[in-house]
């Protein structure tokens, strides 16, 4: 009996370091289960993500192309005047007056059609108006008195005194046609006038019937 008296804290010593270790290990096993659910949850999120990513897509699996993306492909003009069938087209970019005409099945039999140079390129927002012949002979007639040719001054051409026969047109602003197609070059359309210092939307509407790009 003494001799197990003895042993007594001994076994006790033993039974609280089991005890200890046997704690340590539940709480490590407890500090772990947040992280693994933690983890969970990101790899949940990801799939998540690319499942929403993946139904944006259209059914082929081709990415729409955003408005800001397309907007230099294509050019957006407004054919009127004598066409048979005036309105607003949309043309891949690159395209020419003459498409534009094509869009708006062609010109009508009174069409002044020597007026707008169809060969040049379109631009978007642009309007393109082609003059009836009696419109371009009458916008002639009250604007001749330089020396147009056939009617129609072409802006690519014309002295200082054939741009002073234009209405509107003084000699300043004369100079300033002159001044810019030495600086910019040809002038591409009937339109780019409106570019030259002083010539705005209302004075082009008396010139476009006078004026031509060859």
């Amino acid at each position: 009996m003494a001799y197990l008296f003895r042993r007594i804290p001994v076994l006790c010593a033993v039974l609280v370091f089991v005890f200890f270790l046997a704690g340590c290990r539940d709480r490590q096993v407890v500090e772990l289960l947040p992280q693994e659910s933690s983890a969970a949850g990101d790899v949940e999120e990801a799939d998540l993500k690319e499942t929403e990513s993946q139904s944006a897509l259209p059914k082929d699996g081709t990415r729409e192309i955003p408005k800001e993306e397309r907007a230099g492909e294509e050019c957006v003009v407004h054919v009127c005047g004598a066409v048979n069938r005036p309105g607003v087209y949309s043309l891949p970019a690159g395209s020419r007056i003459h498409d534009a005409v094509r869009e708006a099945e062609g010109l009508r039999g009174d069409a002044a059609e020597s007026s707008v140079n169809q060969a040049a390129f379109v631009e978007d927002g642009m309007q393109i108006r082609i003059p009836t012949i009696e419109e371009a002979q009458t916008a002639a007639a009250d604007g001749c008195g330089g020396e147009a040719q056939g009617g129609l001054v072409d802006l690519n051409s014309a002295s200082l005194s054939e741009l002073m026969s234009l209405p509107g047109i003084g000699e300043t602003k004369a100079e300033a046609i002159l001044a810019y197609r030495e600086k910019n070059g040809r002038f591409q359309t009937i339109e780019d006038i409106m570019k030259v210092d002083g010539i705005k939307e209302a004075g082009f509407r008396k010139l476009q019937a006078l004026i031509t790009v060859r």
